[in-house]
């Protein structure tokens, strides 16, 4: 508990800590993240505080302590999501991805059911669906091995197909990788329209194109230094990938 107290006040505190802070903030990352047990809630607790903490401060840990954090949130049980949102848990995903996680085509599965129990649970009424399932997407289209399920196809599908006009310009670009990527096929129309609105959004400077990697970090891992931006997660990602853009929730 006490590293996680101070890794939250480095990050409020971010320009004053120096790099000899920084190293010894990532040992006692390191060394407390090694000594967790899945058996207790205070650690699925903490796993979400320490990627951002790590991500946001740039902090470098080794490739074992983030596939450990990553362990910890894909196998979140139900009494511990109920408590988290979906903004907390998609940011959590592509800043593990920032951060060089390899995830399994069976963990990204379990990412898929976790977000979609958390949708469904916290959503309180129409016009917070959309934005909320835009988050969802966003999170998932950074996982290269991420093989959508019908039942989150249908989901989509019906929710834009029932709420047209609620689709904002950054949900639609969303959408529109999102129905591309993994083949989600909605009416001609709606296509059109989600597609001009996704179109609006790019031409306003936030890029929903092809070609980038998912959320970059400020530091870096052994795999390598991303960007304060979010284009890209440097050598972290892997050569050749060529998935959508990210937008941090």
């Amino acid at each position: 508990m006490a590293v996680q107290v101070l890794l939250q006040m480095s990050v409020l505190s971010h320009h004053l800590i120096n790099d000899e802070q920084r190293r010894q903030l990532a040992t006692a990352i390191e060394e407390t993240v090694a000594g967790w047990s899945l058996d207790e809630q205070q650690t699925y607790r903490s796993a979400p505080p320490f990627v951002e903490g790590i991500y946001k401060l740039g902090l470098r840990v080794s490739p074992a302590c983030i596939q450990k954090l990553h362990t910890v949130e894909v196998n979140t049980p139900p009494i511990i999501q109920k408590d988290l949102s979906v903004k907390i848990m998609a940011n959590s995903l592509l800043k593990l991805r920032g951060l060089g996680c390899s995830i399994s085509q069976t963990e990204a599965s379990r990412w898929e059911h976790m977000l979609l129990t958390v949708w469904r649970t916290e959503q309180k009424g129409t016009e917070e669906k959309l934005p909320r399932f835009s988050l969802l997407l966003n999170s998932l289209l950074a996982v290269p091995t991420f093989a959508p399920s019908e039942e989150l196809q249908q989901e989509l599908a019906e929710l834009v197909a029932s709420h047209p006009d609620s689709v904002s310009k950054g949900t639609a670009c969303q959408i529109v990788q999102a129905t591309e990527a993994w083949g989600v096929a909605l009416p001609p129309d709606l296509v059109q329209l989600l597609k001009e609105r996704a179109a609006g959004f790019r031409k306003h400077g936030a890029s929903g194109g092809r070609g980038a990697g998912a959320s970059g970090r400020p530091g870096g891992t052994a795999g390598g230094r991303g960007s304060r931006d979010g284009s890209g997660i440097g050598r972290g990602r892997g050569r050749g990938d060529t998935r959508p853009a990210r937008r941090e929730a």
